[in-house]
């Protein structure tokens, strides 16, 4: 079980993955290519966060057609770290 917990908190432990998650939260929905231009980051890389992020359900995926939107799975959050917390990093600029 504390495997389970040590896992979702190291995908929570970068700030980047955390920046992502608040970023997709304020815009209800994101593409990869939206993300990209707000990061500025690799396709590949940002791919790789976000895959981390789908793995631990703290976003969800929907495809359509060729492209894949991403939502924020607050209900997971929230199972992992406090409420409080979790507003915190949405409110952080």
């Amino acid at each position: 079980m504390l495997t389970y917990y040590e896992s979702k908190l190291r995908t929570l432990g970068y700030k980047m993955r955390l920046e992502i998650i608040k970023e997709i939260y304020h815009h209800k929905e994101l593409c990869v290519s939206d993300l990209q231009r707000t990061f500025h980051i690799s396709q590949s890389k940002l791919s790789y966060h976000l895959k981390q992020l789908f793995d631990a359900g703290f976003i969800l995926r929907c495809e359509r057609g060729t492209w894949c939107y991403y939502q924020v799975n607050d209900e997971e959050i929230k199972r992992i770290i406090s409420p409080s917390l979790y507003e915190e990093i949405i409110k952080r600029q």
